[in-house]
């Protein structure tokens, strides 16, 4: 990993995975990582510059999460109750 000063721009170089792999939470696929936070040898204000990096794409195809289906079951019944408070 090497991360460098090169004509005004912060360039950050991290090797590829072999195959991309399923990130923890199973919904993008990791291609390259720093693996957390790294500590470099360059300097802003006299102070080691930390860096993470990420490269990762989303499938084709994302199943929706349990969460949402709740979610959206709260939005629907929401103005059933609206309307039942205001026939009060």
């Amino acid at each position: 990993m090497k991360i460098r000063r090169r004509d005004g721009h912060l360039v950050i170089t991290i090797p590829m995975l072999d195959e991309p792999r399923p990130t923890k939470s199973r919904r993008s696929m990791l291609v390259a990582s720093s693996h957390g936070v790294r500590r470099s040898k360059l300097k802003a204000d006299g102070r080691n510059v930390l860096f993470v990096a990420n490269a990762f794409y989303y499938p084709a195809a994302r199943p929706a999460s349990g969460n949402a289906k709740k979610r959206s079951k709260k939005r629907a019944a929401a103005p059933t109750k609206l309307r039942r408070q205001q026939d009060k």
